[in-house]
């Protein structure tokens, strides 16, 4: 878990602001993944393949280079960091 400590003898309002402001970032995460996985899905309907299975064979090479693949290898690498992103977010603990 990653713990912020704040300290401020001036302002008490501040670990509130900081809260919201992390809260915020976890909300337009949410709604990256989202839209990540939106495209995923018009791609897997497209190609009828699922992305995993996509992606194993993409990169063994047995697809080509086709520009539709390149961007759904790309969508995918995408959706993962923001999924990461997310879940690091979500350890936020705040101490004061």
């Amino acid at each position: 878990m990653a713990q912020i400590i704040v300290k401020s003898d001036k302002n008490k309002n501040i670990v509130n602001i900081l809260k919201k402001s992390v809260e915020r970032e976890k909300l337009l995460l949410k709604i990256a993944i989202c839209q990540a996985q939106e495209e995923l899905s018009r791609f897997e309907k497209q190609y009828n393949m699922e992305t995993n299975s996509f992606i194993r064979k993409f990169r063994q090479g047995f697809l080509g280079d086709n520009p539709d693949f390149i961007e759904w290898s790309g969508e995918k690498e995408i959706f993962d960091r923001l999924k990461k992103q997310f879940s690091q977010m979500r350890e936020i603990n705040f101490a004061y």
